[in-house]
């Protein structure tokens, strides 16, 4: 039995739903089936033939076994507070048990097999593993880094190559000093927060607003129109004359519907709806933009008082667009192609960039549809003219939208325009910003303008 034993070192904390139990970390479990995969795609990418005994039964498995174990008494429960950490999910709903954020500084792994060959290809790949890959939930956004310490082998043979950071780019945060780990983590989670929100969706807060890069890349590079100008166009075009209607009825009590037009509006204010001159209705690629980064099957559009489900479509025998069931949809989940890699040394954390452009030619080959549907809220009008929404939901509105994923984004492509952007003298701010505005806006100038200093040296 061949034997190969590493140190892990943890830099940011694990999401994790096991908190509760004692030393409970990062699992074995959710480790092999994505190293056997990480090997496996590398050995087909060098043209090396994986011999059938390296596999359990019929299975893509790998015959290896791997433990991780720590310090029971060095681990720590990151509670209170924990649902107020950037981009954290984990107790959303009722379906699963809830989640808190859990860290170990070391952590001791050992793979065993029979395999000489096999080890010596876990030592060649598994640096790389763990640098690409974070791991629980949110893992995207950060959360769960491991790196490889050290290692420990049992074999000359074995190599362990350095991980080459030098081709990904790299956000590096000021030396943190803070003893307290909720507060060490959160700044810098704060800002890749405010960062992604500005690729994907852009920002509008408090009166800062940042138009998603995203949309700029589609309206300038690409000359087309993104999903929520789609679906605004389908549902919500109308609703600001409705509301001026029913403002003037100044009436108590009096519950209104809104209907949400199909009729395109081009002169609204709002530049999500705006059409570029240099391009027609008739030419335009209406697709799913922003579910590249990572599929959102439910949405809220909290201005407009609704929200958005998508779900997998196919046309029944009568031609109609219909929801798969959930049980057979194929699409319910889509990893981020963009990975956060907190790495910290010294206390100075370094998040590097990592994007994986295989993931979304994966999605764009099986030519999903996705069906689009709204919930809408009921409007009402109470005492001094003040516009209030009932709690509930109202059904489902009768017109759907479809729409398909583009047939082809380049990731690369995109971030090169995105980090080119001016950001100084894109944000717009109100007259008065606070203290907060100020520093969000100084932290979004700071990493645009570090990552554009990369751009010339990097693979991009």
């Amino acid at each position: 039995m061949y034997k190969l034993e590493f140190t892990l070192k943890q830099h940011t904390p694990i999401i994790h739903f096991q908190h509760n139990q004692k030393g409970a970390t990062l699992r074995a479990t959710e480790v092999k089936p994505k190293l056997d995969r990480f090997i496996i795609e590398k050995m087909n990418v060098d043209g090396k033939t994986i011999p059938k005994g390296w596999f359990i039964g019929e299975h893509e498995a790998l015959d290896y076994k791997i433990n991780i174990t720590g310090n029971a008494d060095n681990y720590e429960k990151i509670e209170n507070d924990h649902t107020n950490s950037p981009m954290y999910f984990g107790n959303m709903g009722n379906e699963n048990p809830p989640k808190h954020l859990k860290f170990s500084e070391i952590l001791e792994g050992t793979t065993f097999s029979k395999h000489f060959d096999l080890c010596k290809e876990i030592s060649k790949h598994i640096a790389d593993f763990f640098f690409l890959n974070n791991f629980g939930s949110r893992q995207s956004k950060g959360y769960g880094s491991f790196s490889i310490e050290k290692y420990t082998m049992n074999a000359e043979e074995w190599i362990f190559p350095e991980v080459d950071t030098t081709k990904y780019l790299n956000i590096e945060f000021a030396k943190i000093a803070e003893s307290d780990l909720k507060k060490k983590y959160i700044l810098p989670f704060r800002k890749i927060d405010w960062f992604y929100r500005s690729l994907r969706s852009g920002i509008n807060y408090k009166g800062l607003y940042f138009k998603s890069a995203l949309f700029m890349y589609l309206y300038y590079q690409k000359k087309t129109q993104w999903d929520k100008k789609t679906i605004k166009a389908q549902y919500f075009n109308n609703i600001d004359q409705s509301l001026i209607e029913f403002n003037k009825k100044k009436q108590k009590n009096i519950s209104v519907n809104i209907h949400y037009q199909k009729t395109q509006s081009t002169n609204h204010n709002n530049p999500d709806i705006l059409i570029n001159p240099t391009f027609q209705n008739n030419q335009l690629e209406l697709k799913l933009w922003r579910d590249l980064f990572g599929l959102s099957t439910e949405e809220s559009w909290y201005s407009y008082r609704a929200s958005i489900t998508k779900k997998e479509a196919f046309k029944d025998v009568k031609g109609r667009w219909k929801a798969v069931n959930k049980k057979d949809t194929k699409i319910e989940r889509f990893e981020s192609p963009i990975t956060f890699k907190p790495i910290l040394k010294d206390n100075i954390m370094t998040v590097y960039l990592i994007v994986n452009q295989s993931l979304v030619e994966d999605l764009i080959k099986n030519k999903f549809k996705m069906l689009i549907e709204i919930k809408h809220k009921e409007l009402k009008y109470i005492e001094n003219g003040v516009f209030k929404f009932d709690d509930t939901l109202k059904g489902f509105d009768k017109s759907s939208l479809v729409l398909s994923f583009p047939d082809n984004f380049d990731f690369s492509e995109f971030l090169k325009f995105a980090i080119s952007i001016d950001v100084s003298k894109h944000i717009k701010m109100p007259k008065e910003p606070d203290n907060e505005l100020i520093k969000i806006k100084n932290s979004l100038v700071s990493i645009y303008s570090e990552l554009r200093n990369q751009l010339n040296s990097l693979y991009l």
